[in-house]
């Protein structure tokens, strides 16, 4: 995958190169950097000025969805998609890295990290009911 200086990306068919690539749309100005991940079913693309986009090429037509960052950060500049397609990493201008995970595994390590703490039983009751209880974050003790 290639991008251009219009925001268009190319999807070129490997071991197909002188067919011509899928073109997919959804920057509005060039791409500054593309990111696949390991297994090749997701890329992120970072243009100037734009959001980054997550591309999931799993489906029969690749989709895009808006990684969202706060207006108060400075433009995106660089993208790295880390591990077993569990972590995305966006720099800005800034020198700030925002993460994004995109596996359940990666999101439920970072909910634990944050929560610190299992659902008690009155929470996952109202939460959950009718599903018996089970600690949300198994390394973690049961709250009392």
């Amino acid at each position: 995958m290639t991008g251009s200086k219009a925001g268009q990306v190319f999807l070129w068919r490997l071991g197909q190169l002188a067919s011509p690539p899928l073109v997919l749309t959804g920057h509005s100005t060039e791409i500054l950097h593309v990111a696949e991940s390991s297994d090749g079913g997701t890329f992120v693309t970072v243009a100037d000025g734009d959001e980054p986009l997550l591309w999931d090429l799993s489906g029969e037509s690749p989709r895009s969805s808006v990684l969202e960052t706060s207006t108060q950060e400075a433009r995106a500049h660089g993208v790295a998609v880390c591990g077993a397609n569990d972590t995305i990493a966006v720099s800005s201008d800034s020198g700030a890295v925002r993460l994004w995970h995109t596996s359940t595994r990666g999101l439920l390590e970072a909910a634990a990290l944050e929560a610190s703490r299992n659902l008690t039983r009155e929470e996952w009751k109202a939460a959950l009911a009718p599903l018996p209880y089970e600690r949300t974050f198994p390394n973690l003790p049961e709250p009392r």
